[in-house]
């Protein structure tokens, strides 16, 4: 996702062993401030480390957004994005790279998704995924909720006015259903 001229910021923190380090987007300088109020975290450095991956036949470099020390001893790599971002087929190249890297390093891969503020942007999948898939699947679910009850009540409705009122205007209500239905995923798809 790109953000204004604003970004790249360095962020200073204590508990950053540098003192800074790059922050390249507002989900990111929001994570960092999270970080710096966690007592569990001892430290953390952003932007520590290139992994190499490959995508398309060709190789590159993946560079996470941070990595955390915790006070239990723990390492954690973390990839910071967007809903929209999480599927893409090149993250998700990338992510499959940083998840073998931090297996192979004595570390824990988590990709946390956020959202930003005043987007559209749905802040109920905020949290911390070990994958893509995870993701998708309380992507899934999410959508499940809240579709399957309203299509079980336009499908009584429809049954309930085309034995009372007749098939013009049984039909009359499902065009008008079909054309929620269009505004809606026309609105989801922003997500």
């Amino acid at each position: 996702m790109k953000y204004k001229d604003d970004y790249p910021i360095f962020y200073r923190s204590n508990k950053i062993p540098t003192k800074g380090g790059l922050c390249r987007s507002p989900i990111e300088l929001k994570y960092f401030k999270e970080l710096d109020n966690d007592a569990d975290v001892i430290s953390y450095l952003p932007e520590p480390c290139k992994i190499p991956y490959y995508y398309n036949s060709k190789s590159s470099n993946y560079i996470p957004d941070v990595l955390i020390q915790y006070a239990n001893g723990m390492k954690k790599l973390v990839e910071i994005k967007v809903m929209k971002e999480v599927s893409e087929p090149r993250n998700i190249a990338k992510f499959n790279a940083a998840k073998e890297y931090a297996k192979n390093n004595g570390m824990v891969f988590k990709i946390i998704v956020r959202h930003v503020q005043g987007s559209r942007a749905n802040p109920s999948f905020d949290g911390e995924y070990d994958d893509h898939i995870c993701v998708e699947k309380i992507q899934d679910r999410w959508l499940y909720e809240r579709i399957i009850p309203p299509l079980i009540i336009v499908f009584i409705l429809f049954i309930v006015i085309l034995f009372k009122s007749g098939i013009g205007d049984a039909l009359f209500f499902i065009f008008f259903i079909i054309f929620l239905l269009f505004f809606f995923l026309k609105v989801m798809a922003r997500y």
